[in-house]
């Protein structure tokens, strides 16, 4: 990314998403191309704006869904979602607002989404080239200045190409800004405050395949933790939810662990896995406590994916493994016994063995005692 670190800070709207009206120091946006300063409606009554007191600056903006017939008009739609088939061609529009009290320069541009380390959905950084439902979107413009309390429609086109695979295809519209800042060693960097509307095509199927939900686990671990006590030890369970399908697809998992034949089986039921995206997967951890080490413990983790609608019904997935645990706790404790146990007993010998070295010895006949 040349030499400028693009900090992301996605807040993905769903209506008119605000990333807060927190008074900060007014920068100049690094930008390049020209700027375009459009003629805009104004949001509302200045005075409703939070933290616009006088002489004090507010930077605030959302980014949602527009009217492109009536660009005047407040939408109703809550993120950028279509169903369509492939080689289509869609116009739309989006309304970014600018809540502060400022004038400000946004870069504007459709990326694709993610599932990010944390499992929640999330989008390409800005000097991340999209290869999906990003690319096939066309803004009139990408740099705009939108004045402090007014909004600007930015209308756009959406070409599915002939050859999409059907499915789903997320993404997101952003409205970023770039602030100056420091970075390590103190050094001057771009920092990039964002956010957006979600975007999704669900593409038909047809000439190109079918539509196809395929939730499935895998990476299995497990990992016993011993306490002294080996009734009570517990396992960390880690394993990876892979979409294989086509269809953004959620479900709920549930973790057993057990000894030898079934003894000593506890479950737990994790909470629901969100959308996971087509082609993606997200890390889960389970904990399962009273373990017992039973020599061979058994862990079995089952997935149900939520119902998938035209995708078809997604198959629960089923995955087992079996690790090695010795009751190390409990070997310990008998070594311990057992080895004061000798102790003892080599004492008690000793002892003896003392006693009779200080007993007088018996006169033999034809002896005389001294």
């Amino acid at each position: 990314m040349s030499s400028r670190r693009l900090l992301s800070a996605s807040v993905l709207a769903g209506l008119i998403g605000l990333l807060g009206a927190v008074p900060v120091t007014r920068a100049v946006a690094d930008s390049t191309g020209p700027t375009t300063t459009v003629s805009s409606s104004p949001t509302s009554d200045p005075t409703a704006i939070p933290g616009g007191g006088l002489g004090e600056v507010t930077e605030s903006w959302g980014l949602a869904p527009g009217d492109i017939k009536h660009p005047d008009a407040i939408g109703s739609r809550s993120d950028l979602s279509y169903l369509a088939n492939a080689g289509t061609k869609i116009d739309d529009a989006i309304t970014l607002y600018n809540y502060g009290t400022v004038d400000m320069t946004f870069r504007v541009y459709a990326t694709d989404a993610i599932d990010n380390a944390q499992g929640k959905f999330d989008l390409l950084g800005a000097g991340d080239k999209p290869t999906d439902v990003g690319s096939w979107v066309k803004l009139v413009q990408n740099l705009i200045t939108v004045p402090a309390h007014h909004r600007a429609t930015i209308p756009f086109t959406l070409t599915i190409p002939a050859d999409a695979r059907p499915g789903d295809h997320p993404g997101g519209i952003v409205a970023g800004n770039d602030v100056p800042g420091i970075g390590p060693g103190g050094k001057a960097i771009v920092v990039e405050r964002r956010t957006g509307t979600r975007l999704n095509v669900r593409v038909n199927g047809g000439v190109n395949g079918s539509l196809r939900a395929d939730l499935a686990i895998t990476d299995l671990h497990t990992a016993y933790h011993q306490p002294l006590n080996p009734l009570n030890g517990s396992a960390t369970v880690r394993f990876r939810v892979v979409n294989r399908g086509n269809v953004r697809l959620g479900g709920r998992a549930r973790v057993s662990v057990s000894g030898l034949l079934g003894l000593g089986k506890h479950t737990v039921t994790l909470p629901a896995v969100a959308d996971v995206l087509p082609g993606q997967g997200i890390n889960v951890t389970a904990t399962v406590d009273h373990v017992v080490a039973a020599v061979l413990t058994h862990t079995e983790v089952r997935l149900v994916p939520d119902p998938a609608g035209d995708a078809g019904v997604a198959k629960t997935s089923t995955v087992t493994n079996d690790v090695f645990t010795p009751p190390w706790g409990l070997a310990l404790v008998l070594l311990i016994v057992l080895f004061a146990l000798a102790a003892v007993r080599a004492y008690r010998k000793h002892r003896r063995a003392g006693r009779s070295a200080a007993s007088p010895a018996t006169p033999t006949v034809g002896e005389t005692a001294p």
